[in-house]
């Protein structure tokens, strides 16, 4: 029940390409390491069962999962989800695209 000068919006439209430099907003495992931010390229969108995802070598670590993407501008691009980890892979982030947070969410907005 507040109100705030500034807030993210969430984008109806892509904002967001390959090769375009993101970064990932997020608090890894512990408070106590504070807040991250990691710098990335997002090299590719990729679809599993039915979902669009964001591929990057965005660095992402245990607890991070749910924070911003974000571009060098600014704008809110996607929402981490996870990582691969495992014996030859390293370095590559998924994260949803911003534009497809409400859809998945089920989530309505009602104008004033």
């Amino acid at each position: 029940d507040n109100e705030f000068e500034k807030t993210y919006s969430v984008p109806q439209d892509k904002g967001y390409e390959a090769g375009m430099t993101a970064y990932a907003i997020g608090t890894p495992e512990s408070v106590e390491l504070g807040q991250t931010l990691t710098k990335g390229i997002i090299s590719g969108v990729r679809n599993h069962e039915g979902n669009t995802y964001l591929q990057s070598d965005v660095s992402i670590n245990p607890g991070s999962s749910g924070g911003a993407l974000v571009n060098e501008k600014g704008p809110f691009v996607g929402v981490v989800s996870s990582k691969i980890m495992g014996y030859a892979n390293e370095g590559i982030s998924f994260s949803m695209p911003a534009h497809l947070v409400d859809d998945r969410l089920g989530v309505q907005y009602e104008g004033d």
